[in-house]
């Protein structure tokens, strides 16, 4: 594939492109000097939020809040310089509020630039509960006595403390942690009085309430002896989640064991290292360690010890401090100039605790991870294939990373320009697929007008779900192409790129094809109970997609007596939409088996590997529960979801619970459980599981009179897949209540209900076929711009299946369900001829809507 120019005149153009782009100042570049940055403001006041850029002019500033354009009005005003002005500020519970996400857009004719934003308004609580009001204390002579008030508070208060309404002394034995901890020492008998905090910040001032200190004087004994005479840590460091350059203390507040030991020796260490010296700590007040400047090597564990010198019994308390870090770059995206038709990548490293994510914004908006643009598995660099640029649609623009985690964001920015040589080919026309199997579709197309001059075209084919493109190459003469190994039943977008000696030329447009169903490859999962003892109640669950490859028209239940081999085989066959079947008129007490398959339009596909048993019971005893109907559906590959109903069966005292339990299918009977559960649940999600592992649940109900019949399933977790987050355009729902009319042998009225959906509809394809098809190309689609169509030049007496699906302006609906209608037969043909004329001489008269 020729993804570089291979001809001197076309190296020439390229290599002064770049030149030229690279004597292009910085400053050109569009980017901002003022980014807005998270905020906490004050209610009911003016705010100006700065947001200014630089580069080409004209630059246009917009701003948005939570995704919608922000219109100069009363409240909001963005001023000429880029700045958005808050008149006053508004924060209610159920009206009108200024808090949200906002994001200043700037523009110019090179692309725009997004930077992102918090605006949150600050509040402070009142302290209304005895759990933020400081708590009475008792202390003895010469110990200590703690305090501690909590409030809710944006930005976080600051907290002072009274004594009987005045400021404490200020001297050491008084300490007020940057926490607002009060912690006095040596305690005299002036301390005792009545103490309350004060709480500030930008939005109020609160006082707590008042909580005594009452003074001892001597000290209380000792619960228990002991002969190492440990000190006694009062409170010790607790776990906290600090912020990068915050500062910290960690308490160690320490009591001698009895009055005659002398003063505890305290220590402080992290796990793993040595003593703290003054590099990473310092004493605050009496014992405490201070902390300023925290950073990323800071995260740790720390424990103080407490130590009595004459006895050498000592004490410690750890905990664990994490340090949150703000996400920094340390490999941006840089600017750069491609040829239409190659590849361009764009890198982003980040680091942060916790680990930034990483999105990527295309002249402002989020980049959708699909096709031609992709993250490397190993990475979040943004890489682009086949980059193109034509009138309509373009690669071209500035492409932003954004890196963000709880502390904050940051972002950076780099400009894609596309060379575009003028002797490359327009796109290929009339392009269209078929699907002639369910795991092949061939592709077609016209050449462009220079045909000579083509040397290849890439034919591009994805997932329409989600995925990257796959590429085939067939060679500039040829104009189809057979895209094999595709997956049954499945929606694929297909475009194409021809490609001349200077470079790529303008994509074709897209188009999605649907391969034709195939047989399933697997059989339903099932389960069996009784409610008689003559019936066998089965019931199962719809097919994965990936595993029906087609729409599922009916099931196939195959049963024996499990005690005599040699009686045949039984069948019956229930329709697609059948989730529960019973087998009836069967014997007491006997051991049946089943075995389920389920079928598409092609045919049947595999059967149950194994034959699932169930025996009848000899009696009923009605007076306990029925055996609930149970379904599972596959979670991921560690979870499996349980959902069950309980049958309309009259018994005489209520359903207490339920009681779940399962085990690996090779080891039925090393059962798990039982998990109980009231008799309101009906689902419950079992995790912890194996990946790719068969499992085997059985649940039942219980009453007073004990436990009931059971139901059991089998059931396969899923494979482990990487996660992949893949932002798309958001799909309408597909068509409803789609009705057929049959008007007359050859035509058939098509009517819907249109989606409920806030998205516009543009249009509507219609496709329909033959049931009993045997070649592709039967299959027809129509387009219609309103809620019905009249399907003609139908084949007589033959059953056709239509489905519907809705085209919104970027994305569509997959097709309905699919209805069937049957054409009658051709009785008269002297009236098929006068309406052939009919509609020949005059298709206006003739025509029903």
């Amino acid at each position: 594939m020729a993804n570089q120019p291979s001809d001197l005149g076309s190296w020439m153009i390229f290599l002064f492109s770049i030149l030229l782009y690279s004597g292009l100042s910085s400053t050109e570049e569009l980017r901002f000097t003022v980014e807005p940055k998270n905020v906490i403001v004050v209610k009911d006041r003016p705010f100006i939020w700065d947001c200014q850029a630089e580069g080409e002019a004209p630059i246009n500033i917009t701003w948005k809040k939570n995704g919608q354009i922000i219109e100069n009005n009363e409240r909001h005003n963005v001023l000429r310089n880029g700045s958005l002005f808050f008149v006053r500020i508004e924060r209610k519970k159920t009206k009108i509020t200024d808090e949200g996400q906002y994001e200043c857009v700037a523009r110019n004719g090179d692309g725009a630039i997004t930077a992102i934003a918090d605006l949150q308004v600050a509040t402070l609580s009142k302290f209304q509960s005895h759990l933020q009001n400081p708590k009475p204390v008792t202390a003895s002579l010469g110990g200590v006595a703690r305090f501690e008030c909590h409030v809710d508070s944006l930005p976080p208060a600051v907290i002072s403390w009274e004594k009987d309404k005045d400021p404490i002394p200020s001297n050491n034995r008084f300490v007020v942690l940057p926490s607002g901890v009060l912690q006095i020492h040596n305690i005299q008998e002036s301390d005792a009085a009545n103490y309350r905090c004060i709480a500030v910040n930008i939005a109020n001032k609160r006082r707590s309430a008042e909580a005594p200190l009452t003074v001892q004087s001597t000290m209380p004994p000792t619960n228990e002896p002991d002969p190492d005479r440990k000190p006694i840590i009062v409170q010790g460091p607790k776990p906290e989640t600090k912020e990068e350059g915050d500062t910290i203390v960690l308490e160690c507040l320490v009591v001698r064991y009895s009055p005659d030991d002398p003063e505890p020796e305290v220590t402080w260490n992290r796990l793993g290292g040595s003593a703290i010296n003054s590099d990473l700590g310092v004493p605050y007040g009496k014992n405490n360690l201070l902390i300023s400047n925290l950073g990323m090597t800071s995260t740790g564990v720390y424990k103080c010890t407490a130590t009595n010198p004459a006895t050498g019994g000592a004490v410690s308390k750890t905990a664990r401090i994490t340090v949150l870090v703000p996400p920094r770059l340390l490999d941006v995206p840089e600017s750069q100039a491609k040829l239409v038709g190659v590849t361009a990548r764009f890198p982003c490293v980040a680091e942060g605790v916790p680990p930034p994510s990483i999105t990527w914004y295309h002249n402002a908006q989020p980049v959708v991870m699909n096709g031609r643009f992709q993250n490397p598995s190993n990475n979040d660099d943004l890489v682009i294939t086949n980059i193109w640029k034509n009138p309509h649609e373009s690669d071209e623009g500035i492409y932003q990373c954004v890196a963000e985690n709880v502390r904050g964001r940051v972002q950076a920015s780099a400009q894609l320009t596309i060379i575009k040589v003028e002797s490359t080919p327009s796109q290929p026309r009339n392009l269209q697929a078929f699907a002639y199997s369910s795991t092949e579709i061939t592709v077609t197309w016209d050449h462009p007008e220079e045909l000579s001059s083509i040397m290849a075209y890439n034919v591009l084919y994805r997932l329409t779900a989600g995925g990257s493109d796959k590429e085939v190459a067939v060679e500039g003469s040829k104009s189809i192409c057979v895209l094999e190994i595709l997956q049954p039943y499945t929606n694929y977008t297909i475009h194409i790129i021809p490609y001349v000696t200077s470079g790529a030329g303008d994509p074709s447009n897209y188009i999605t094809v649907q391969t034709l169903e195939d047989i399933p490859d697997k059989a339903p999962e099932f389960t069996l109970s009784s409610n008689t003892p003559s019936s066998i109640i089965i019931t199962w669950g719809p097919l994965e997609k990936e595993h029906a490859k087609g729409n599922i028209i009916s099931y196939r239940i195959y049963y024996r007596y499990a005690d005599n081999l040699d009686e045949p085989v039984l069948q019956v066959d229930v329709g697609g939409h059948i989730r529960e079947y019973v087998l009836e008129n069967l014997e007491p007490s006997t051991t049946y088996e089943v075995k389920m398959s389920a079928s598409t339009s092609v045919g049947e596909g595999v059967m149950s590997q194994s034959w699932n048993s169930r025996t009848t019971p000899e009696f009923l005893d009605y007076n306990i529960p029925q055996a609930p109907l149970l379904y599972l559906w596959k979670v991921n590959s560690s979870a499996v979801q349980v959902q069950w109903s309980m049958h309309s069966v009259n018994v005489p005292t209520p359903v207490l619970g339920f009681k779940l339990y399962y085990a690996l299918a090779s080891n039925i009977n090393d059962l798990a459980g039982p998990v109980m559960l009231p008799s309101n649940v009906t689902s419950y999600t079992l995790s912890g599981l194996l990946p790719s592992t068969s499992y085997f649940v059985l649940l039942l109900a219980y009453n007073d009179y004990g436990d009931g019949h059971d139901a059991s399933r089998y059931i396969e977790t899923l494979v482990p897949t990487p996660s992949i987050n893949i932002p798309v355009n958001p799909a309408p729902p597909y068509p409803n209540e789609i009705d057929a009319i049959v008007e007359t042998p050859s035509t058939i009225l098509v009517k819907w209900s249109k989606p409920q959906t806030s998205l516009e509809i543009i249009y509507y394809t219609v496709r329909f076929h033959p049931a009993a098809i045997t070649n592709a190309s039967l299959v027809k689609k129509e387009e219609s711009n309103t809620e019905q169509i009249m399907l003609m030049d139908l084949i007589p007496f033959t059953e056709y299946v239509i489905a519907v699906k809705a085209h919104a302006r970027s994305s569509e609906s997959r097709f309905s369900n699919d209805i069937t209608a049957n054409t009658p037969e051709d009785r008269t043909s002297r009236r098929r001829h006068k309406r052939r004329k009919c509609l020949q001489r005059n298709r206006r008269s003739c025509k029903l809507f």
